[in-house]
């Protein structure tokens, strides 16, 4: 279930998860989890979100899967 994007964005995580994204690329989930300090769990699943949005895609390379703006 897609949620607002209003919503998505004013909760701190999602921004700095964005925010993370442009300035790291490339990037995979862990290495955001660990910039914004969250779990990984959450971290994928405000990845799971952007990627609903069409705000981000990911490149896989051999087992990571690289973000992308």
């Amino acid at each position: 279930m897609k949620e607002p994007l209003e919503r998505l964005f004013l909760r701190e995580k999602p921004s700095l998860a964005l925010l993370a994204i442009s300035e790291m690329e490339p990037v995979y989930a862990a290495q955001i989890a660990k910039h914004i300090d969250s779990t990984f769990p959450h971290t994928t699943s405000i990845i799971r979100e952007l990627e609903e949005h069409g705000m981000r895609t990911s490149r896989p390379e051999g087992r990571i899967g690289y973000l992308e703006l």
